[in-house]
Formats: C-alpha cells, structure tokens, sequence
C-alpha cells in the first residue's frame, strides 16, 4: 500500500483539540509530512504534539506558498477560518495537491463554486470535511425513507443547545470570516436535513439575535447566540433548526426528527443517538443503536481516495449545497424578510 502524504494547514481547534490527532493514528497509509501555521505560536506546539505523538519527523510551515512549492506531500488538508477556503484550496489545486477543506466548504455561493471548477480543470480530488455524513446511523434513516417506512418526508428538524465556540476560534465572532453562526455550525445538519427531505431547499426565513453573547473570551461579537431557521423544500417538505449557544460549555445536546405520512424518526445525544423508529398506521416500533462509521471515516477515506483516484463520499458538489440554506438564513436575518435560494445562488 502506498502512503499518501498529507501535510495539514491550519493549527486551529479541529485539528489541535477536536479530535484530529488520534484518528490520524488510525488511518492506514497515511503519513503526516508537514504542518502549516500563520501563528508561530500555534505551529510550534502542534509540531510537538504531532511528532511526539505519530513518533517520526515532520516539517513545518508558515508560509502556504512555501509549503506547496517544498512538495513535501500529495495532499493538503485546509483546515483554516472559513473565509480563506477558496483561496488556499484553489491554489493547492492548480499546483497539484487533492484536497481535503474543512466544512463549510466557504462562506458564499461564488466561493464554493469557484472551488468546484478548480477541480475539474485540474482534474484533482476536492473532498469536504463534514464527519457527520459518515455515521452509519444517519444512514439508516435515509434508508427508512428510501423504502417508505415513514411514507413522505415532511417535517424536519434539528435541535442543538451547546455553549459558546471556545476561544482558540477567535475569529468565528466576525462574520466575514466566518460567515456567521448559522454557516460555521449548521451547514454540517443541512447536508443532513436536506438530503432527508428528499427535495431541494427552494425559501428560507430565519430568526436571531444576540441575547447574551455580544462579547466572548475578550472578543466582540458580530453574530448571532440563538435562531430559529425554517427552510421550505421544492418536494414540500419543511425542515425546522434550532440552535442556541446559551448553554454552558460543558454541556451539549442535540436531536434529529425526521416526520413523514405515516411515522416519525428521532434520534439525539441523551441515549448515544439510538435511531428510533415507529409508524403509527402499522403500529411498528424499532430501535437501532449504529456506533459504525463508513469508509473507515472522513480521513481514512480521504486517504484512500487519494491513493485509488476515487471521488469522496463527500464531493465538492454536496459541501456546496450544505452551506445554501445556512447562508440564505444569515441573509434572513439581515433583511428581516424570507430569502430564495435563488437569491444567493445568482448573487
């Protein structure tokens, strides 16, 4: 087996504390080659962490440029703020590299789509890192409506209540960088809802504000601490989130509930996202407890793409529809009057 050479760009909250670091312990044939990082601060703890922890040397980076050119890897994983993605993966890709971006995929329509072309005219692999789309589990539900358990989808929702994003993100709190709360967070639960809903968001109508959090760890806030976002469907489906920062930092919660013609869905982290199901007309009830992840998981299947020239199981194409309703939500908000995806989509 052939190791794929990944070098990583960005020493941020993903790829420092969330979990990073042990799955690239678990992937097969992959080798971490270098480290990117605009903060020396930041780079110089990550090459400690990084080499004492996988055992072996890796170089490190601040400059992207240098780094592409030093062709140290065959693969860049993008993990940078938000609305630096077009730019640094658009450039990877016209010098050779396959990438690997963090979710979102960017924080407007053009930005995304620009990234899209980028990969079919150099003919590289585009992958998005949204680690949600591969849980068997969430699977399983599309399953169940694939074969009609529920009959029609038609109401949707997402429920999560968590703290604040934590102070490593600081730049999450200006919206041009980030895009705002919706698109940072809730573009991970519409690459879910709307490929449940069976049908394309086509009107979007949101509702926010700032009821606490206008300045965190020391930086002041631009966006929103809590919203209500509906999003009607070209298929007639309706899908409802709720997301709220208010929380304390310790606690999360968060439920899926997928609600068709004859049954109903749910799923959330109080039980470990147990799948529930029942069809009321039928009298059915079930419950699924799936742990397992597809593919061997977002990186192993990078990697693996990578080195089969394979396309991802998240393609650039489903990163950009999984930032059209979050982005139309943060210009509801704005407006204060519903928005059309054709709005975003032609602006």
């Amino acid at each position: 087996m052939k190791n794929v050479r990944l070098a990583i760009v960005g020493m941020g909250q993903r790829t420092m504390y969330h979990g990073l670091l042990p799955e690239v312990k678990r992937v097969k044939g992959l080798t971490i080659t270098a480290l990117c990082e605009i903060r020396e601060d930041r780079l110089k703890k990550a090459l400690e962490d990084y080499q004492r922890e996988l055992g072996y040397e890796i170089k490190s980076f601040v400059g992207f440029g240098d780094l592409l050119s030093a062709r140290l890897a065959d693969a860049v994983y993008i993990a940078t703020p938000n609305h630096t993605h077009r730019e640094l993966t658009v450039q990877a890709l016209a010098e050779g590299y396959d990438v690997l971006c963090e979710k979102p995929m960017a924080t407007t329509v053009p930005d995304c789509d620009a990234m899209i072309q980028a990969a079919r005219k150099y003919d590289r692999i585009l992958a998005l890192g949204m680690q949600m789309q591969y849980r068997k589990s969430y699977h399983k539900v599309m399953e169940m409506i694939d074969s009609g358990e529920i009959g029609e989808p038609t109401m949707l929702s997402c429920v999560e209540y968590r703290g604040p994003f934590i102070p490593m993100k600081d730049w999450v709190w200006k919206k041009e960088l980030s895009g705002g709360a919706i698109v940072e967070k809730n573009c991970h639960h519409y690459g879910l809802l709307d490929w449940w809903a069976k049908g394309k968001p086509v009107k979007v109508y949101a509702s926010g504000n700032q009821k606490k959090l206008t300045a965190v760890h020391g930086f002041k806030s631009e966006i929103v601490d809590n919203a209500y976002v509906l999003c009607d469907y070209d298929s007639g489906a309706r899908s409802l989130v709720s997301i709220c920062f208010l929380a304390a930092s310790h606690y999360h919660f968060r439920e899926f509930t997928v609600t068709g013609t004859e049954g109903h869905i749910w799923l959330n982290l109080r039980d470990g996202e147990t799948l529930h199901f029942i069809n009321t007309h039928k009298n059915i009830k079930q419950d699924f407890i799936l742990k397992e992840v597809l593919r061997g998981g977002m990186l192993q299947d990078f990697a693996d793409c990578v080195r089969e020239r394979k396309p991802p199981l998240v393609t650039p194409e489903m990163g950009r529809a999984s930032v059209l309703v979050p982005i139309a939500a943060e210009r509801s908000m704005e407006l204060g009057r519903p928005v059309q995806i054709s709005e975003i989509e032609t602006a």
